[in-house]
């Protein structure tokens, strides 16, 4: 992992120098992809990742004497990522394709909100994505962790698919 760090500073580091506009963001997928991290224990690992990310974009930005890069948060269980999974192969989601690929509506809705253009008039995203910045980074990191309770609580049936499913992988999950 300290190898990508270093990847990402210099990276951010030749950005923030030559004056290039960037704009970072963590990708949506479907609530079943949290789930999956979250019951394997990776949850821990993908909240330090992103903490990471934003401690590296300020230092870079301070050091070149910038504002930070904006980086834009769709990861949780709320928003799209709760879009009904299909029941059989001939119905589609809205959304993605499956799991950990979204459509181009959803794309498009991330593009114009990361460029800060129009906006979109499905109610499911009108407040999807979170601008990651220090100072709110830990409450926004509490807020989809209780998204992701929440959607355990609420999705019984569901949760039961996803442990079977992490145990077939090899990965022990309690039930």
């Amino acid at each position: 992992m300290v190898r990508k760090q270093g990847e990402l500073r210099q990276l951010l580091r030749e950005s923030y120098g030559n004056g290039t506009d960037v704009r970072l963001l963590i990708p949506p997928s479907h609530a079943w992809h949290w789930q999956t991290l979250w019951l394997s224990g990776l949850w821990p690992r993908f909240e330090e990742m992103k903490r990471q990310l934003v401690k590296i974009d300020e230092s870079e930005a301070l050091r070149a004497g910038r504002g930070a890069y904006p980086i834009w948060d769709f990861s949780g269980a709320y928003g799209p990522a709760l879009e009904q999974s299909p029941t059989t192969q001939t119905k589609t989601m809205r959304w993605f394709w499956e799991p950990v690929h979204y459509k181009r509506t959803l794309g498009d809705f991330l593009l114009s909100r990361v460029m800060g253009t129009a906006g979109h008039d499905a109610p499911e995203i009108a407040v999807f994505g979170a601008l990651l910045n220090g100072p709110g980074l830990e409450r926004h990191l509490a807020k989809l962790r209780a998204l992701q309770q929440a959607y355990a609580e609420n999705h019984p049936d569901d949760m039961a698919r996803i442990r079977a499913s992490i145990n077939r992988g090899g990965i022990h999950v309690d039930q």
